[in-house]
């Protein structure tokens, strides 16, 4: 049974941390651990497993609740790459989900094997200088509080090609 009022790991510091955890053949199980980060909570099950010492497997199901966007995406390398956008979002989301695949050398998750699924919340969000493309197809840009159409002259010559089509 763990706890502890701070944990450091990395550039993170975990309050409040409460659970179980168990090591036995080249395994770190986790069950039921709890802890606040990021101006949210955390509650975690999961297993960290170094037989292969290269790249260890990771399973964890998680339950975040009220986390803070911005501290996410400055405090994460696999939000900075799957979710781009958070650096532009301030507020605060929760999310239950689960996730497995592999770490690398530096304990960093290896994008491409990552798999899981799950469901994510917010409200209140704030999109900061954000580019998207409209219904029309028209590029459009957040200016503060209302989307602006911004047009930009093309000149352009296409050809279709028909890829669905059998060939003869």
């Amino acid at each position: 049974t763990l706890s502890a009022d701070r944990v450091l790991y990395d550039d993170l510091t975990l309050t409040g941390v409460k659970g179980n955890i168990a090591i036995r053949d080249q395994r770190l199980g986790m069950n039921q651990v709890g802890f606040g980060l990021l101006d949210g909570t955390v509650m975690m099950n999961g297993l960290y497993e170094t037989k292969d010492k290269k790249h260890p497997d990771i399973y964890f199901d998680l339950d975040i609740n009220r986390m803070n966007i911005r501290k996410t995406y400055d405090s994460f390398i696999a939000v900075q790459q799957l979710a781009p956008i958070a650096k532009q979002c301030s507020g605060l989301y929760s999310a239950s989900f689960d996730v497995r695949g592999k770490l690398d050398g530096a304990m960093e998750p290896v994008i491409q094997s990552l798999t899981g699924g799950g469901k994510l919340s917010t409200s209140s969000v704030t999109v900061d200088n954000a580019w998207a493309v409209g219904d029309a197809g028209d590029i459009i840009h957040w200016q503060g509080s209302q989307w602006i159409t911004v047009t930009i002259p093309v000149t352009t010559s296409l050809t279709a090609i028909d890829m669905l089509s059998p060939t003869e």
